[in-house]
């Protein structure tokens, strides 16, 4: 591969990770998880609605065949490098970003996982639990808001597990991803 294909792929990977970037955070600022389900519009409440989203997305990718689990590691290190810039930009100065960037990513990958098990598990209960103690930490609505986020979560799932690589690296990934989406 010469020098000039080289920087054109990876300027392609980066808009497929831009794109992709754009769509799992649309999916997750979609108005109606926060007007109907009571997801808390706070900060804290917008990181776990993402978190919830990208992680859904990331497990997808790891399911299928080659490349799609690169696209995932891609994709993670995407959101740690969105988190870097957000921290900068809240004024972080450099000696705090690595250690906030670390405590961010633990929460993720912790969360992440929590939701890959509860989704694996089947169990409403466990779905149940990790939402409240995740997404409703501050704030926890009506058991009717919890039911039928984990309705949201199962169907958001669903989705994804019919899609295959071309669908996340499509320039439609946004609609794709928005299908499920509770519409505003």
């Amino acid at each position: 591969m010469g020098i000039f294909s080289y920087f054109k792929q990876k300027r392609a990977n980066r808009e497929i990770l831009d794109r992709l970037y754009g769509a799992v955070m649309a999916a997750a600022r979609a108005e109606g998880l926060y007007r109907d389900l009571r997801v808390p519009d706070t900060f804290e409440g917008r990181f776990e609605s993402f978190t919830l989203h990208a992680s859904l997305v990331a497990r997808r990718l790891n399911m299928l065949p080659s490349p799609a689990p690169d696209l995932a590691r891609d994709f993670v290190d995407r959101i740690f490098s969105e988190f870097d810039g957000m921290l900068r930009e809240m004024g972080v100065g450099d000696m705090g970003v690595p250690k906030r960037i670390k405590q961010m990513a633990a929460a993720f990958l912790g969360r992440a996982g929590a939701y890959v098990d509860a989704l694996q598990s089947e169990d409403r209960q466990v779905m149940k639990d990790v939402l409240v103690r995740n997404i409703y930490a501050s704030k926890r609505p009506a058991d009717d808001c919890v039911e039928k986020l984990i309705d949201y979560v199962n169907a958001f799932s669903e989705t994804l597990d019919r899609l295959a690589l071309d669908a996340f690296t499509s320039e439609n990934v946004s609609q794709t991803l928005m299908i499920k989406a509770i519409k505003e």
